[in-house]
């Protein structure tokens, strides 16, 4: 029985390999595609934007899982309307000003202000829709991860909503997969660009993104610089990379816009963590 069940976490993280090689191999078949930039942009005109074409037949590849089982998109819910954060701190969400849940004396004792509540409120009714829509959200992690992966819904310590990706295998085989960081970050590239709810933006407006293996341990993470709480000890890493870009961005005389960055972490590689520009 020892040996059987040894063998069975290669076998999963080779499915992941496979999986991830059809992917690629679909794109070898379509040729380059440049993106069209205005003639007046300061930008290499040469290049397409980084993953374009792979977020495009991840598009295709979600539209037919879906279509294939029958799963409808969300439809464009308040719920799911981009938040507004500033340095970890949340400046406005759907049920800022229209919470229609009475504010009790047991609230008062229990929250330190209506914006708490009305918060609170939120994250309870953002985690009911997400199991509402449980399977779709599946489907936009498996769609891009392949099979061996499930999702879960988290709130990080400061209330920061996670969506918790797991894989089915322990997470040294996850990172000796090849170019596991460069999965990672393609996938955190097309969270942040792909709309797939009409209307809405992208999913990172929403959640940041969180890897951990079958035992619940920690991989990866990524999720929009400006959510990053900067006075929070256990997002001391993220404030770190956030410092020195800032530094960086100093330097260049350039403005920062925490809210196109993304700020990309793994804990078993830390060398590789790094801020990404979405553009």
């Amino acid at each position: 029985m020892a040996s059987s069940a040894s063998s069975a976490t290669p076998r999963a993280g080779n499915q992941l390999d496979q999986e991830f090689a059809c992917l690629l191999n679909h794109l070898k078949k379509k040729p380059p595609k440049l993106c069209i930039i205005p003639e007046d942009k300061a930008v290499h005109h040469s290049l397409a934007r980084l993953y374009e074409r792979e977020e495009e037949l991840y598009g295709l590849i979600l539209g037919y899982n879906l279509e294939d089982r029958g799963v409808s998109a969300p439809v464009p819910d308040a719920i799911y309307n981009p938040l507004v954060w500033a340095d970890g701190r949340l400046m406005d969400h759907p049920l800022r000003s229209s919470c229609n849940v009475p504010f009790t004396e047991a609230d008062a004792n229990r929250f330190v202000d209506y914006n708490e509540f009305t918060h609170y409120q939120y994250v309870k009714q953002l985690e009911a829709k997400f199991y509402a829509d449980l399977t779709w959200f599946r489907f936009v992690v498996k769609s891009f991860w392949g099979g061996p992966v499930e999702c879960a819904f988290e709130l990080t310590a400061t209330g920061r909503p996670i969506v918790l990706v797991r894989f089915d295998i322990r997470r040294q085989h996850i990172v000796a997969m090849s170019n596991y960081v460069d999965r990672v970050k393609m996938f955190a590239y097309i969270m942040a660009r792909h709309c797939p709810i009409e209307g809405l933006g992208p999913l990172t407006d929403i959640f940041g993104f969180t890897f951990i293996d079958c035992d619940g341990r920690r991989i990866s993470e990524f999720e929009k610089m400006d959510r990053v709480d900067m006075g929070d000890p256990a997002d001391i890493t993220k404030v770190a990379l956030i410092t020195a870009d800032d530094k960086r961005m100093e330097i260049q005389q350039k403005v920062q816009d925490k809210s196109q960055k993304l700020v990309m972490c793994h804990v078993l590689q830390p060398g590789m963590n790094q801020v990404i520009e979405i553009i």
